[in-house]
């Protein structure tokens, strides 16, 4: 919610909670949404490497230099496939956050990014990804 709070964005309430709570739409600019994708992507991308290294470390003989070099090219090659695509990709981010009247404390917080892209082979390509997150208990 911090990371959401810096971006440019559209904040509006919307119908249909009941008296306890209320609901607000928070739309990202188009923008912000993009580079949000893209850092989250980044992130991603740089955990899954250092996983993969991690355990390439682990490999006895002499084999593992190999590996080690052959995992930096293929992550090399996904970082620029990744990054090209996402040049061109279109991303719409839609939060809604769901706030208890009386508290003040967000109970709920769900997102949609619908990524449109074209591949390598020119294909247009839409995918979505959807969380949802329940707050519980407060201290």
């Amino acid at each position: 919610m911090e990371s959401i709070d810096r971006l440019n964005k559209t904040i509006k309430s919307e119908y249909g909670s009941g008296r306890r709570t209320k609901i607000l739409r928070i739309e990202l600019e188009p923008k912000d949404a993009k580079t949000w994708a893209l850092a989250q992507l980044n992130d991603e991308m740089n955990a899954i490497r250092a996983e993969y290294m991690h355990k390439a470390a682990t490999v006895q003989g002499g084999s593992q230099e190999k590996l080690e070099k052959d995992l930096s090219k293929v992550w090399e090659q996904g970082e620029t496939s990744m990054q090209e695509m996402m040049k061109q990709a279109e991303v719409h981010t839609v939060y809604h956050l769901t706030v208890d009247r009386k508290t003040s404390l967000p109970l709920r917080l769900s997102s949609e990014s619908q990524v449109s892209y074209k591949d390598m082979n020119s294909k247009k390509n839409k995918e979505a990804l959807v969380t949802d997150v329940n707050f519980r208990a407060y201290e």
